[in-house]
């Protein structure tokens, strides 16, 4: 479809998409299709793919839409976690705009519940924020992303899954509450967007590894049927879920 019909709920981490640009001109197609919504167009899978595609000129992009209403199709929460050494430690929390208020669990428990917004976790101590705006956590996300770029310190992005070890190895991680379909579509439709890997989207099966030519791409799409004889020459294979995907793939060959 036209890519100015697609809409990204995400903001993209700039070099990310250069690479990504790079990669896919060497290549000289998009392997993967951009998962949106098919009421809003809202990109949940493919934010970057979307501007890297911008980026080399092209006027469509491969998209597949699924039924974002349907309950199968499940939305979640990357965290942010971060080593910090010696007096970075105690600077963290005054950098985000927090104080400490409650233990580590007990912190987690008033996100969870939806009475704060965020929670910075740090071995047993949680520090809570001292007042949210109108942009609810994702300030505070990007508060973290901006302090650990000054100090060099090692940020990683990870899932829910992954917070006990990351704790356990003496990292910090800031915990936000989880958002929304409403909050993604809401960020797609008018904005503003949320930082990059704000969201992690899974659903039962979607599709991957459709080499189609960037030749293609570079106008304004009305090939329907050579996409279909595109595809018809592929069989799809089923790949369990993986890291970065949630959810089985369709993986054409």
């Amino acid at each position: 479809m036209p890519l100015s019909l697609v809409r990204p709920h995400e903001e993209v981490v700039p070099a990310a998409v250069a690479d990504l640009a790079s990669t896919m001109s060497s290549a000289g197609v998009q392997r993967d299709p951009i998962i949106a919504d098919s009421a809003t167009h809202v990109i949940l899978d493919g934010m970057h793919r979307s501007n890297a595609l911008k980026r080399l000129g092209a006027k469509s992009a491969l998209v597949c839409e699924v039924d974002y209403a349907e309950e199968r199709v499940l939305l979640g929460r990357w965290l942010r976690s971060v080593k910090v050494h010696g007096g970075l430690s105690g600077l963290l929390p005054k950098g985000l705009g927090m104080e400490e208020g409650r233990d580590r669990d007990g912190a987690m428990g008033l996100v969870d519940d939806g009475e704060a917004q965020a929670a910075l976790l740090s071995g047993g101590r949680g520090f809570l924020p001292k007042r949210i705006g109108p942009a609810g956590p994702w300030d505070t996300v990007r508060a973290l992303d901006g302090f650990a770029a000054s100090f060099g310190c090692p940020l990683r992005v990870i899932g829910e899954e992954e917070v006990a070890g990351a704790l356990g190895a003496g990292e910090s991680v800031l915990y936000v509450r989880p958002p929304t379909k409403r909050d993604v579509l809401r960020a797609g439709e008018t904005g503003p967007l949320l930082p990059p890997k704000s969201t992690r989207h899974s659903m039962p099966a979607r599709p991957a590894g459709l080499p189609l030519p960037l030749s293609w791409l570079m106008a304004e799409w009305g090939g329907q049927e050579r996409l279909e004889e595109f595809m018809k020459a592929r069989s799809p294979r089923l790949v369990p879920s993986g890291r970065k995907h949630d959810g089985a793939v369709y993986l054409f060959t």
